[in-house]
């Protein structure tokens, strides 16, 4: 029987880093998502907002911004740099609300 490890969160954060590509990004949130143990103490859904906003997918950063309750200040400055990029200023003031 084969024993298949998990990636730890920082090999996460270095494929996240890495790739240009939406299709990577989304089958890495999957793959968050599916084991769901790798949450807990990691920034990595940080690592998925920016990830998006870095290709240029605001919109589903935001869905994923708005799906986690506990945002941190990393998370809320990737919002931030998307929509300031994309002269969007009234959307950052909605980030508060």
């Amino acid at each position: 029987m084969i024993h298949r490890t998990l990636p730890c969160p920082r090999r996460l954060k270095f494929l996240l880093s890495a790739t240009k590509y939406k299709r990577h990004i989304t089958h890495i949130q999957a793959f968050v998502i599916t084991t769901g143990d790798l949450l807990h103490g990691s920034s990595i859904i940080g690592d998925l907002v920016a990830s998006y906003v870095r290709i240029g997918d605001i919109s589903h950063a935001r869905k994923l911004f708005d799906q986690f309750p506990e945002r941190s200040v990393s998370l809320y400055n990737s919002m931030v740099v998307a929509y300031s990029r994309g002269n969007k200023p009234y959307e950052v003031l909605r980030l508060y609300d």
